[in-house]
């Protein structure tokens, strides 16, 4: 009996256990001016939108922030983490699935404003894909 109870306990537990992965994404770049230079040290834009299907498609999270870079104009943030201005939708309500609406491949946006405003220049989409 004493070894059943063990069993089961020991099976709720590891079910309980089961880890959840942080509604986040890890984004670093390099931010540079219109003419290619690097932005050290300088407090910067930034609105970063996950997108759905192409790299054109709709915008299914945004969010913004001010950021600063660091001596080499480096800039390195979490998406979905505290201290977004703004934010549209949610990480969590992202349906990363291949099924259902609004399923397929999504491509992470990033935008910058070299001045630290509002002025947002496109910088570029890249899908997002799985790490193994």
């Amino acid at each position: 009996m004493k070894k059943i109870l063990l069993t089961i306990t020991a099976f709720l537990v590891t079910l309980l256990a089961v880890a959840q992965a942080p509604n986040l994404l890890n984004y670093q770049g390099v931010a540079r001016n219109s003419v290619g230079n690097v932005l050290p040290s300088q407090p910067i834009g930034l609105r970063l939108s996950i997108l759905s299907g192409s790299p054109t498609g709709p915008a299914v999270y945004t969010e913004t922030r001010n950021v600063t870079t660091n001596a080499f104009g480096l800039f390195t943030v979490q998406v979905g983490s505290p201290g977004a201005i703004t934010t549209t939708g949610t990480i969590a309500g992202v349906n990363w699935t291949a099924f259902g609406v609004g399923s397929g491949t999504k491509f992470l946006q990033v935008e910058i404003d070299p001045i630290g405003g509002t002025n947002y220049f496109n910088v570029g989409s890249t899908q997002l894909v799985s790490v193994p």
